[in-house]
């Protein structure tokens, strides 16, 4: 339809020049001068001036499918060393380091792109406020209004529906993802989050022959990354395939960041079946993974979930241990949520109430911190004061978000239902705790490996045993020993082995 081309004297210049020819071509093609006027910043002074640095941040993009993550963070850091105020560089080092569990990191750069906005084109800047919203402060709505503006007046981009969709799976509405995705998808506008997202919201939604679908459309168009084996490995547990899960363990050892996050995956699979010996060393395995590559938060993160599953499992005494270890440490939001649920199942109510007033002081918008986590951190621990009517008062409003699915390492999902069930044992109700264990069962896609998808089976067995008017442990108290749960679709420990019971991958990746 038309052409344009530009000399550049030298390689100070050729963005200026780029940026020249650009705004011709735009003219030629039929854009209208107020079209023209307002999104004509230019290039040089919006991306940035430096011809090198926009090559590093070209890498970094381009790096994604091979090399994952961490190669997007190597990239950028260069980007921003070359231009410090390099603000698109800034946000991309963000969305890497929340894609890599690494959210701490992620959130000081996302507010330093946000800082740096009004330096920005009017795409750029949407794409940053979007993100800090989501990410930075946690507003969920303010998030959702910005990716949809973003999408209205740049609606051929597909980026702000991928990145809509992880929105709305975090806050539990897996089939508007879907739509979104499905609209990316319909963009054209193909990528490795695209089909990862895609392929992990279908899994939520337990419609697995779509996720398979995602990935082999992922494999066929040459896109699927190392990192995709994190959600092979969740499809292979939940066929009960376990040399595909040992095959994506090994095809991951030694890759920074991943290695971890399939040993604490591997750690979840073994606690599911009763191997808490083996799920034990696992995390352990993952704790030194992450240390070994420098990731002290993630490391930790791990840890409380160690001391979650101990706490969970009747090992108090010892979840308290931990998850005091994990308290003094004080790192970022999504630790001290972790650390938080650790210590209120621990029954360390003073050292969780503590955490959850901290998060309150740094996260007073956050949408799920707020409305989620606080709520059921109560429960949690109104439950343990005897007072199960009050903790399923506070639960109430929590209905809503039943199936969120937070960005945390592992699949920490379901919390509140669990908690609901546990409330309305205690409180002697059991038709209202079948409910709630059984909407557990029926999510398997959701719950994946994590261990409450098997104490969803041993609540339920307890709401039938008190319908029936069988004595049961209260499940707020002390407890008994019972052998490996047979649960259909997991292959039993080939030695009988005790599980001690209770008296508890990434919602997907953000896209820039």
């Amino acid at each position: 339809m038309a052409n344009e081309q530009g000399e550049a004297e030298n390689r100070e210049i050729v963005l200026r020049t780029l940026d020249s020819s650009a705004t011709k071509l735009r003219t030629r093609l039929g854009e209208s001068l107020a079209s023209i006027q307002k999104y004509d910043t230019p290039l040089d002074q919006v991306t940035t001036s430096s011809l090198d640095a926009l090559h590093a941040f070209s890498m970094g993009m381009a790096s994604r499918v091979k090399e994952g993550d961490a190669g997007v963070i190597y990239y950028m850091k260069r980007a921003i060393e070359l231009d410090p105020n390099f603000a698109a560089a800034y946000e991309g080092l963000g969305v890497a380091y929340l894609n890599s569990y690494q959210p701490s990191l992620g959130v000081v750069a996302l507010k330093k792109a946000y800082d740096l906005r009004e330096r920005v084109s009017e795409r750029e800047k949407l794409g940053i406020e979007s993100i800090y919203y989501d990410f930075a402060t946690g507003q969920a709505d303010e998030a959702i209004k910005s990716y949809q503006l973003y999408h209205e007046d740049f609606p051929r981009e597909a980026v702000p529906c991928v990145n809509l969709a992880g929105i709305y799976s975090r806050m539990g509405q897996h089939q508007l993802a879907i739509n979104e995705l499905l609209e990316a998808l319909h963009l054209g506008a193909l990528s490795p989050q695209l089909y990862l997202n895609l392929s992990l919201t279908y899994i939520n939604l337990d419609q697995l022959d779509k996720a398979e679908w995602a990935l082999n459309e992922a494999k066929a168009h040459n896109m699927e990354g190392i990192d995709f084996a994190g959600v092979r490995y969740e499809m292979a547990f939940l066929r009960g395939d376990h040399a595909e899960m040992k095959r994506q363990v090994a095809a991951v050892t030694g890759q920074p960041v991943l290695e971890s996050w399939l040993s604490a995956l591997d750690a979840d699979s073994e606690a599911y079946v009763g191997r808490l010996g083996d799920a034990r060393r696992l995390t352990h395995r993952a704790i030194n993974s992450a240390r070994h590559n420098g990731d002290e938060e993630t490391a930790l993160s791990y840890a409380a979930i160690g001391a979650l599953r101990e706490a969970e499992f009747g090992n108090r005494n010892l979840a308290r241990a931990q998850a005091a270890a994990i308290f003094t440490k004080g790192h970022g939001q999504d630790l001290q949520v972790l650390a938080a649920l650790a210590l209120a199942q621990a029954g360390e109510n003073g050292k969780a109430l503590a955490l959850v007033r901290d998060l309150k002081r740094s996260s007073p918008l956050d949408t799920l911190v707020n409305d989620y986590w606080i709520p059921t951190f109560q429960a949690i621990i109104e439950t343990r004061r005897n007072h199960p009517r009050q903790a399923i008062e506070v639960l109430e409003p929590l209905r809503r978000y039943d199936f969120a699915a937070p960005p945390l390492p592992t699949n920490v999902v379901l919390y509140p239902v669990y908690v609901r069930g546990s409330a309305y044992l205690a409180a002697g109700e059991p038709e209202q705790a079948e409910a709630e264990f059984q909407k557990i069962i029926d999510h398997r896609g959701l719950i994946g490996n994590y261990m409450l998808g098997a104490l969803a089976d041993l609540g339920l067995g307890r709401a039938y045993a008190m319908k029936a008017g069988i004595p049961i442990v209260p499940t707020t108290m002390a407890t008994a020993n019972i052998r490996t749960l047979n649960l259909p679709h997991i292959q039993k420990p080939s030695q009988k082995r005790s599980l001690p019971t209770k008296s508890f991958l990434p919602s997907g990746k953000t896209q820039t």
